[in-house]
Order: structure tokens, then sequence, then C-alpha cells
């Protein structure tokens, strides 16, 4: 599956890499695929609240760090020993040397504007975002260069479960109430939608919910006709559910983002809408071009297996950290 990545895997595996964040054993995607991505480039990933975390970081001496979250700013602080000893490598360990500086980068996957943060902006060399509209409030604010990485999935299967019987048009996996924010949108295109077609919308409150509708969004989103991507249009924006439709197979109804033309093609890959009436009219049409609905769901697999998996995004932002690149790989040229 990655056989064009084979001599960047080779490369990096001759250094010591870490990632920080949730750890092992995180039961949704954009965790386990960070966990995946370290193991085949034989690296270890660690919570950011691990009490030993300094004492494991001093034994492995790591090159390269990923922090991969969203980091509060109430946690920030708490990490700040951390980072600083990734920046700076001056702490000692009972009686041993002091650790090498690693090159860290801070992988941040929400919309959150700068100034809600604050930190010492010598912690990190590079700071990724999942978005390209705050990328020059961030590298004005904290002076550190900021690159675009969205987010990313894993066609790895956690835990299948049983099938259900597929009764619906289209499945939206997430949360429909809050219609603010991060959130705008959804509420309306649903709501829109259920009035042709029957719409199921699949979300947890608690965490066990949301564990067990994870495990199901393999078949959720390969089963169901239509899989409904949205999320307020900013600029190279969407979470990783976009990525985890095209890694289970899925048809991506998506809508609208700036510059997700240069990520993928329109009626290629996915299909994008930027009316809700829109929406409905390509539904009907490809209910009706079967050969052509296939075709999409096949070809958006392939660009997401070629372009969008962790283990992509991982090598990408270590070039970055390399200084052998200041591009991001995933657009679609």
């Amino acid at each position: 599956m990655f056989e064009e990545l084979a001599d960047k895997i080779e490369e990096y595996k001759k250094h010591k890499i870490i990632a920080i964040g949730s750890g092992r054993d995180n039961p949704f995607p954009a965790h386990y695929g960070m966990e995946e991505a370290m193991d085949i480039l034989g690296g270890e990933c660690f919570r950011k609240d691990d009490q030993q975390l300094i004492e494991k970081i001093s034994q492995i001496e790591p090159e390269f760090v990923i922090v991969m979250d969203n980091l509060p700013q109430v946690e920030m602080r708490r990490f700040s020993r951390v980072l600083k000893v990734l920046k700076y490598g001056r702490e000692r360990f009972r009686g041993k040397k002091a650790i090498s500086p690693a090159k860290t980068g801070w992988w941040f996957w929400d919309l959150r504007h700068p100034v809600a943060l604050s930190f010492d902006s010598r912690w990190f060399n590079a700071i990724f975002l999942c978005n390209k509209a705050l990328i020059s409030g961030w590298e004005r604010v904290y002076k550190i260069p900021t690159y675009y990485m969205p987010q990313a999935s894993t066609p790895t299967i956690k835990n299948p479960r049983p099938e259900e019987k597929i009764d619906w048009d289209i499945v939206f996996v997430g949360n429909v109430d809050n219609n603010q924010g991060w959130h705008e949108g959804r509420k309306d295109a649903v709501d829109y939608l259920r009035q042709f077609y029957k719409v199921e919308v699949r979300n947890g409150i608690l965490r066990q919910q949301k564990i067990k509708i994870s495990q199901q969004s393999y078949w959720l989103y390969e089963k169901s006709p239509f899989c409904l991507v949205s999320s307020t249009n900013v600029e190279g924006y969407n979470s990783n559910r976009l990525y985890n439709v095209l890694a289970y197979k899925g048809f991506a109804l998506v809508r609208y983002f700036k510059g997700i033309e240069k990520l993928f093609d329109n009626h290629t890959h996915l299909v994008w809408f930027k009316t809700l009436p829109e929406a409905k009219k390509w539904i009907e049409y490809y209910y009706r071009h079967p050969q052509k609905y296939y075709a999409i769901k096949e070809a958006g697999h392939r660009l997401f297996l070629k372009k969008h998996t962790h283990l992509h995004r991982v090598i990408n932002m270590l070039d970055i950290l390399s200084e052998k690149s200041e591009e991001f790989y995933g657009y679609k040229d």
C-alpha cells in the first residue's frame, strides 16, 4: 500500500521518532492512524499526560517529535517542561547526561485563533495547521514557521462489528446539534436533505457511544449510498471525516470549502456542492448513473491511499522538520 513511500520509510527508520498525543490504543482513526505510522517508521507513541514522559524521552533521545493534538492553554502550561526539554535538551536525569534537542513540530487540528493560546514560541520548530486561513496569523503571533497540514485517516479497521441493514440514502457521522462555529451548516444540510431522502445521523455524547460509532464507520461509509461531509467554509479545512469516508471507500458528498479543488477533482474523487439544492441534484444524478457513482468511490479511495494517510502526513512533516521541503504533499497534482 505504501510502495511509493518505501525510500522515505527506510530513510526515517534510521532516526528516532516519537509522537506525543493520546498514546497507544486510542480507538479513533485520528489517533490509531498515528500509532500505525509510528509502527511502520519504528517510532514510539506516548500520552502527553504521561507522568514519566520526560524520563522516557531521555531514554530514547529522539531526533524528531510530533506533538499531535489540540492543546488548550492549561494543558500547554502543564506540558511546558516537556517542550522545553525537547527544544533545548538542558535537563539532566538522575546523573545521566542531558539529552540532545529534538526537532519538534505541533500538528494542530482545530480552528482556534492564535490569540486563544499562550506559549513560549521557542518551544517548537514548526507548527502544522489543518487549515490555510490562519497560517499567517499564527506566524505573526508566535514567530514560528507554520505550514498547511490537514487531517488524515487510515484504512485500518479496528474491532469490526456486524453490519446493520442499510435502509437510508445518506449517512452523517458527527454532531449536528451545534449549528455555530465549526459545525455551522450541518443541521441545515441534514434538515434540508431529510425533506427528500432518509438521512441517518450517528452521533454519541458519551465516550463509549462515540467508540461504538467509530468502530461502525468503516461499513457505514462503504455501504451507505452517500456520505455527507460538512464543515464550516474555512480555506483548506475539513475534519478527518472527509478522509475517513475516502479511507473506507465511501461516496463523499462534500460541502464546498475554499481550496478543495487543489486536493480533489470534482466528480472524479468525490462530489462537492455549494448549495443544498445542488446537493440534491447530484444525489439524484448519481442514483441514475451507478457506473459513474462506483467509479468515483474507487477513484476517491485510490487517491486517499496515495496522498492522505497518516503515514503520508508524518513523512511530510518529517521532511519539513528536516528542512528538505516546505511543501504540502497532499495536493492532487
